[in-house]
């Protein structure tokens, strides 16, 4: 079978190309394997793991490679997953191509027509330019629009264009910190940062296009919600000494009230979402920025823990009772859905290869999420729309309810800062996030992670140049190196890799999964964290070369640091402890009762250096009083990496953001 008729285009097999009315596209090698499996099998349907073995023949793919195969057919024959026309989907079966779609080669080659016919197709042809024209300028005039908004100069969309207009919302380069619309989409409501570092909640009715502006003291965490037609959920900071803490409350847009509904406590609540009459919906933070979803009952004032997982972004639907999350860890989205009394059950997974930062349901039900330069839409655990953005970082994407979406357009807000003889260096692009910098071992050469190839990968800057270091297909989310510099360890999925940067990276094969890499105590000797049950984490030490374990310590642990035998770490409180290992005894990393992390302690020699929230770092040796070092600024506040012997401070530090709202209006969301 050397060529195929589907759907009035000619398959050559051989050539890899699609004919259709005399043009030639060339098609994939892969595409074309599997839509020729697709085809032998003459509308039956094929499974997953059939195409898998059939096309890639024991390769090791990612887990949503024959959805998106599935996807870019569907584009090359005009179809989609809401169509079907020509491909069909058979939830948790497989897939099949539609028997009418498939036509025999020679009864199309020589078609008959009659003159009158002739005549008709000559005069298209004649008037056939002025319609391409037309359609050209009709395409042209809203993507210029677009880009001069944005200030680009080329689009670089590879997909199909499904935006027809952009409109913006606020393209005041300011602060923004979310963007939510009330239940019957007739206003939009967001966030933003006034000048004077007071916060702003803007209310946009958006029949008459009319602003309502309401001024805050101090500052709105996370997203809004409209809890009724006239009242909004949102969370403010509130300092209380050196306490710094949030709490949710009710906003009357009428009346201009505030009620609180969730005082403050050791953690960030924020985001909170209307989910029944009796219960909100909200995020928890701690000290060290791991989120988790809670449900608080009102009326008892009860709450707990629904979703665990590490939590980057979420969405829920009130009238499904249904809840999707972005986990940051495994960077997929879970799906969830309500059934009895607060139970759930697992309604799907969705994994993409760029990391996800937002995600949103359309009027529809089906999932639309972002990646920092992309839309992306799932149906049935596969991607069915891919749309790129050249516009920056996309933060949030919020789909309306007349097929229309929202997307928040943000600048990094975090960057590397490397401060050395009090000259401040911020390491970062106005396209790209890099954090957790390090200095390799012997060198001055610094290493970081960041999201500038789509996911977040290792690099490494040697003056004024950066290179990759790492080409993972999944997101790396830590990494340290060996003592020497000559091998070094990442963290994914759980699982720990080490590479000498030539040879393939290789997976370390422990019995457990991993949640931080902490710090090498000798050559061979490596500290982690893993999770246990429930709240409880320990800390092991792991012989890298013969793959053996001893666990240092366990309970309320979010990071540690050892030196000798003196186990230095802190709770997700902040609260920071010592351990003697020699004798179990524990005591508070004085002085503590004013103290508390903020940010990575660090071994380094035989001292260690603990940073807090009144610009001081600490240092002190195993079992005597610490004392305050080295001061740093606003601009450094989270510590990564340290020099002693120069007081040079590596650190994720945070500059201000300029944001804009933008209204994508679409055709077949």
């Amino acid at each position: 079978m050397q060529s195929s008729w589907i759907a009035d285009k000619k398959i050559d097999w051989v050539r890899h190309e699609v004919h259709h009315q005399g043009k030639v596209e060339p098609v994939e090698p892969k595409l074309c394997a599997v839509l020729k499996v697709l085809v032998s099998a003459q509308g039956e349907i094929v499974s997953q793991q059939e195409l898998l073995e059939q096309v890639w023949q024991g390769t090791l793919v990612a887990n949503n490679t024959v959805q998106r195969c599935i996807a870019q057919l569907r584009k090359l024959f005009e179809d989609s997953a809401k169509k079907q026309l020509v491909i069909k989907t058979h939830p948790k079966l497989g897939y099949s191509i539609n028997p009418a779609c498939l036509s025999d080669p020679e009864s199309l080659q020589f078609p008959i027509v009659n003159k009158k016919e002739e005549a008709n197709k000559k005069k298209s042809k004649e008037i056939r330019p002025f319609i391409y024209l037309a359609l050209l300028f009709a395409f042209l005039v809203p993507t210029a629009i677009f880009y001069w908004l944005d200030g680009a100069h080329s689009p670089t969309s590879h997909s199909k264009q499904y935006f027809s207009s952009i409109e913006p919302i606020d393209i005041q380069m300011s602060k923004i910190s979310s963007v939510t619309a009330s239940a019957d989409f007739s206003k939009l409501a967001y966030t933003k940062r006034t000048n004077n570092d007071r916060w702003q909640l803007v209310i946009k009715n958006r029949s008459n296009e009319s602003l309502t502006n309401y001024l805050f003291e101090g500052e709105l965490l996370g997203k809004i919600s409209f809890s009724s037609p006239t009242t909004v959920l949102l969370s403010k900071i509130k300092y209380s000494g050196t306490h710094k803490c949030s709490e949710i409350i009710e906003f009357d847009l009428i009346n201009k009230l505030e009620s609180v509904l969730l005082g403050c406590s050791l953690f960030f609540n924020h985001s909170a979402v209307v989910f029944d009459e009796n219960h909100i919906l909200f995020e928890q933070q701690d000290k060290l920025r791991k989120s988790q979803l809670m449900l608080w009952n009102s009326k008892t004032q009860q709450m707990k823990t629904l979703v665990a997982d590490n939590v980057s972004d979420w969405t829920f639907s009130r009238a499904q009772k249904t809840l999707a999350y972005v986990s940051s860890l495994k960077n997929e989205i879970v799906e969830l859905k309500f059934e009895g009394d607060h139970q759930f059950v697992l309604k799907g997974n969705y994994t993409a290869l760029h990391v996800i930062n937002s995600v949103s349901y359309t009027s529809t039900q089906q999932l639309i999420a972002a990646s920092p330069n992309s839309i992306l839409l799932f149906n049935e655990d596969e991607i069915i729309e891919h749309q790129h953005l050249d516009t920056g970082a996309i933060s949030q994407v919020l789909s309306l309810g007349d097929d229309s979406v929202v997307v928040l357009i943000r600048s990094p807000t975090q960057q590397i800062i490397w401060k050395q003889n009090d000259k401040a260096e911020k390491v970062g692009t106005q396209s790209s996030y890099n954090h957790h910098a390090r200095l390799k071992p012997s060198t001055e050469f610094m290493s970081f992670l960041s999201n500038k190839s789509g996911s977040s990968q290792i690099w490494l800057r040697r003056g004024d140049n950066e290179y990759r270091l790492t080409n993972h297909p999944r997101v790396i989310n830590d990494y340290i190196w060996s003592l020497s510099g000559d091998i070094l360890f990442f963290l994914s999925d759980n699982h720990i890799w080490k590479t000498n940067l030539i040879s393939p990276p290789e997976k370390l094969d422990l019995t457990f999964d991993v949640k931080r890499l902490l710090q090498f105590t000798s050559p061979n000797q490596m500290l982690v964290l893993n999770s246990g049950k429930e709240d409880i984490y320990q800390v092991r030490e792991v012989n890298i070369n013969q793959l053996s374990d001893e666990v240092v310590h366990e309970g309320d642990i979010e990071w540690a640091q050892k030196i000798a035998e003196t186990l230095l770490f802190n709770d997700q409180a902040g609260k920071v402890f010592s351990l003697d290992l020699s004798s179990n005894h524990t005591q508070p990393f004085q002085p503590y009762e004013q103290f508390r992390l903020q940010s990575e302690m660090l071994a380094i020699d035989d001292r260690f250096y603990v940073q807090d929230k009144q610009f001081n770092i600490w240092r002190c040796k195993p079992n005597q009083q610490p004392e305050i070092y080295d001061k740093y600024s606003e601009e450094t506040p989270f510590l990564t990496d340290y020099v002693p012997q120069t007081k040079s401070k590596m650190a994720n530090g945070f500059q201000s953001s300029t944001d804009k709202l933008l209204l994508l209006k679409t055709t077949e969301l």
